[in-house]
């Protein structure tokens, strides 16, 4: 493949430069570079566009592709940001016969309208979070769309030995799922490691990370940000891929990309989940023997090479 391909993606976490570099750094950049290190690719920032150069994407992007000959875009857009390509962008970009790829972090009602008011425009979308509901699994299937996994840089994430925290979740702790939950595990006098992530304690990547390496369970929480929906969080990946047991909230989503009781833990309830805290930190062999089987399930079924693969073989159709 020697293509000449653009990322037209957000720079800074919600767009924010104070919160730090965006996590498309981690799984989407990153990992297309260790899986296509020949391969050379360039960006455009939307945010940055405009918060450094003054200027939109729009009065930017044809001009770039027309300079560099730019053959593939793929993007990955700031929710319902004004700093997000118009229509009439995208139509010039389709003119122009580049091929147009979309991922999906949250396939929300607002990614849904989006993905379906694209239709003629683009060429693939890709949901990332497995999403999981009544209205996503009665949703027309669009042959341009297609469901993966978040691709999660292994050099971050491996099995690291000597874990010293019992249990963690990093990760916002603003949502009701989750107030409800970890006030819950505060109150049992737990030793438990609870963590704001990127957005509340401005975590750099590698401090993240480390939590998570270093965590013998992790916890997560499958409702979507809105508290609509089920959907496989990038932090499963995270967790099973550092050799770390998931304890993952009861949900049809994370259970259709890996088998619960072999692959890691569901809770149904708060006491479901102290109780199961407790049970797998005084049962080694057991916790050890989950954790080793996820992180073998996710390497061998969920690698960043499938993921890119699976992505650049629909682009070269």
């Amino acid at each position: 493949m020697s293509s000449n391909i653009l990322f037209c993606t957000e720079k800074w976490c919600a767009g924010r430069p104070d919160l730090g570099l965006t996590i498309s750094f981690q799984h989407l950049f990153d990992t297309f570079s260790r899986c296509y290190p020949e391969q050379k690719y360039n960006t455009i920032h939307l945010d940055e566009a405009g918060t450094v150069y003054n200027t939109h994407v729009d009065e930017i992007l044809i001009k770039y592709c027309m300079a560099w000959n730019v053959e593939i875009i793929i993007f990955s857009l700031l929710g319902d940001a004004p700093v997000n390509p118009t229509l009439k962008t995208y139509k010039a970009l389709k003119d122009l016969g580049i091929y147009t790829c979309f991922m999906w972090p949250d396939t929300n009602v607002s990614s849904l309208n989006t993905i379906n008011g694209l239709q003629g425009l683009s060429d693939l979308h890709v949901s990332l979070d497995n999403p999981a509901s009544e209205a996503h699994d009665g949703l027309k299937k669009l042959n341009n769309h297609i469901g993966l996994w978040t691709a999660k840089d292994s050099n971050l994430y491996y099995n690291q030995e000597g874990k010293d925290i019992n249990v963690s979740f990093v990760g916002s702790t603003v949502y009701p799922d989750r107030i409800h939950f970890l006030q819950y595990l505060k109150d049992s006098v737990l030793d438990i490691h609870i963590g704001g992530g990127q957005r509340e304690e401005k975590l750099t990547r590698d401090k993240y990370a480390d939590l998570i390496r270093r965590s013998k369970i992790g916890i997560n929480f499958a409702i979507s940000p809105d508290q609509t929906f089920y959907q496989t969080k990038g932090r499963v990946f995270e967790i099973m891929l550092s050799g770390s047991m998931l304890l993952e909230f009861k949900n049809p989503a994370t259970s259709r990309l890996f088998t619960p009781d072999v692959d890691y833990v569901e809770f149904s309830d708060k006491e479901d989940l102290l109780d199961k805290i407790k049970y797998y930190l005084g049962n080694e062999d057991e916790r050890l023997k989950i954790a080793e089987q996820g992180y073998r399930t996710c390497r061998e079924k969920y690698s960043p090479q499938i993921f890119w693969d699976t992505v650049m073989d629909r682009v070269k159709c």
